[in-house]
């Protein structure tokens, strides 16, 4: 499937019947606790009374029917959503591979000064099953393919 079928096949899964039957799945927001924007954001949501809204929203989101995931930042190839932590799904951009061949995920951006050798994009790795959908990482522009997309 070329990027142009692959980015209708995405936007026709966002305006779909399916899209407003998703079933939502995550771990709580306060699992997220400590984070280095926590303060901030934890003084915003009181301040708006919006607390208990993003406390029920979800960290992914499935497709149903559709065979595609939503995500905020990636996905560890090779490791089921449910394994994965809610820092993971919010933060990443980058994977590392150890010795033994299992992915670490890391919110540097793989051409980062910072980044250490062998770490590449998540999306490089992923073939599926799923499409994901995600973004969080605008600085790589858009990005296209097979079973992804995102910026």
């Amino acid at each position: 499937m070329g990027a142009g079928a692959e980015s209708s096949r995405i936007a026709s899964l966002l305006e779909s019947e399916h899209w407003r039957g998703t079933r939502f799945e995550s771990a709580p927001i306060e699992s997220l606790r400590g984070s280095e924007h926590w303060g901030l954001a934890e003084g915003l949501l009181a301040e708006e009374g919006l607390w208990e809204y993003v406390a029920g929203m979800k960290l992914y989101q499935h497709v149903e029917g559709g065979g595609a995931v939503v995500v905020h930042a990636g996905v560890i190839p090779g490791t089921p959503l449910s394994d994965m932590t809610p820092r993971d799904i919010t933060t990443m951009r980058s994977v590392s591979q150890s010795e033994d061949g299992s992915l670490t995920a890391s919110a540097l951006n793989h051409r980062s000064p910072a980044a250490e050798g062998g770490m590449r994009p998540w999306t490089d790795l992923w073939i599926g099953p799923e499409t994901v959908i995600y973004g969080h990482d605008a600085s790589t522009g858009l990005n296209i393919g097979p079973r992804l997309g995102g910026a």
